[in-house]
């Protein structure tokens, strides 16, 4: 351990190739002998296990072989290779949890969740297989498909007769989609095929995905702006999680601010909370943007976030995300899902 901690400390100097500077990254995995095994190829195989540990445990890391992690890589590998087949078989499903206008009580919108249910493990939460999507790169099919999917189907509701002026439908964005140059040409063919006007959908992207540095992070605002400007609503998930620069967003083409639930949670209850939610609103208004809070689940949650001057809300409070057709069902009722302030 000590000595790959000594190559981590080596690796992480900045190298100048053609008169620029380079920093590399990287994760180590140990197995030692003869402890992890008698023969170089058990060795390197476990060695392997670890480094992969490591990788998922935040990167620049070490960590030394453990049983348990050959059993945890190996649920891992299992999940990678039935979210392919699931992404080939159609299995997944888009949700929508509505997003409430504060002061009426009306729907305004509605966040699109991917949800699994394998043929051999039953339902998967999100937390299990978004992350193995996104370490594989299987994140760029899934997130095509929850983007067509949401697009036609507020395209319907639209059609319909459903919608309030201004609804819009949010869809969760990871960096690695914004890395290539390819989700603008996505967007336009997504609201092309299904007749949706760029102004009614929303993409969520995390702050760190806005501030972070390198030609990824480059590529991403760039993409962000070109879709801004034709009207696709942006907003910033989580906010607050990520030591956010104020002078990158002051320049993001940002229309909306969602106050992340880690904080909403403790709103009223825990004064670093509260203060916290209460200046990130203070400062999506003072920027001219909307505040949405997250993760509502309670009346007094929701009696302080209107205290607190928010814009709007989602959360169990309201609605649990569900399938299209519940959502249509109370869109179509027309009632306001809480009391006006």
């Amino acid at each position: 351990m000590a000595i790959g901690s000594r190559l981590l400390e080596q690796l992480s100097e900045p190298l100048e190739v053609a008169g620029h500077q380079l920093s590399l990254g990287a994760s180590i995995g140990v197995a030692v002998h003869p402890r992890d095994g008698d023969h170089a190829d058990d060795l390197v195989r476990r060695a392997d296990v670890a480094m992969y540990a490591a990788k998922e445990a935040g990167r620049g890391r070490v960590e030394a072989f453990r049983h348990e992690l050959a059993r945890d890589l190996g649920e891992s590998v299992g999940i990678e290779h039935e979210l392919r087949l699931g992404i080939q078989r159609g299995e997944f499903d888009v949700h929508y949890q509505p997003e409430v206008d504060l002061k009426s009580g009306e729907i305004v919108g509605v966040e699109a969740l991917v949800r699994w249910t394998s043929p051999s493990r039953g339902p998967v939460p999100p937390s299990r297989f978004i992350p193995i999507a996104e370490a594989t790169g299987l994140i760029l099919p899934l997130g095509e498909h929850v983007l067509r999917a949401a697009c036609r189907q507020t395209a319907d509701w639209r059609r319909r007769g459903l919608l309030p002026p201004g609804f819009v439908t949010w869809v969760n964005v990871s960096a690695r989609q914004l890395a290539g140059t390819g989700m603008t040409a996505l967007v336009d063919a997504a609201l092309e095929e299904a007749g949706l006007a760029p102004g009614q959908l929303g993409l969520e992207v995390t702050e760190t995905a806005i501030v972070a540095k390198g030609a990824a992070s480059e590529q991403a605002r760039a993409e962000l702006q070109r879709l801004h400007e034709w009207g696709v609503r942006l907003a910033v998930d989580d906010f607050g999680t990520g030591f956010s620069s104020l002078g990158q967003l002051r320049h993001f083409p940002v229309d909306v601010i969602k106050v992340d639930r880690m904080f909403v949670q403790g709103v009223g209850t825990d004064a670093k909370d509260t203060a916290i939610t209460a200046n990130v609103i203070s400062l999506a208004h003072a920027l001219g943007l909307i505040a949405i809070a997250e993760g509502i689940e309670s009346e007094e949650q929701l009696a302080s976030m209107r205290r607190l001057g928010c814009d709007q809300a989602q959360g169990y409070v309201f609605a649990r995300p569900a399938p299209a057709a519940e959502i249509e069902a109370l869109l179509a009722g027309g009632q306001p899902l809480t009391e006006a302030a």
